[in-house]
């Protein structure tokens, strides 16, 4: 996978429960939907004011990337894990 954020991270990142304001905040959106200009890298981390910190991500060699970004989670020892909702973006 692309080079992973090394601040800690915010757990339940996207969502309103558990938040902690003091760490930055991991959201996920979908490039491919954006038709005009450059989009911006699947995964976007910001600080409490806003501030983009960096982004990663996306499709690339060496590891499966969903076709249509849907979900993402930082679990208690940050792994970053991201989930699809495109038609090949299930595992058995």
């Amino acid at each position: 996978m692309a080079e992973a954020p090394a601040a800690r991270l915010g757990h339940g990142a996207g969502g309103g429960r558990g938040r902690r304001p003091s760490r930055p905040r991991v959201v996920i959106q979908r490039p491919r939907t954006i038709t005009a200009g450059t989009p911006a890298p699947p995964v976007l981390v910001f600080d409490a004011d806003g501030n983009l910190l960096r982004s990663w991500g996306g499709p690339g060699a060496g590891y499966d990337w969903p076709l249509t970004e849907h979900g993402i989670f930082v679990d208690h020892q940050e792994n970053v894990w991201i989930a699809g909702s495109g038609q090949k973006d299930h595992r058995c």
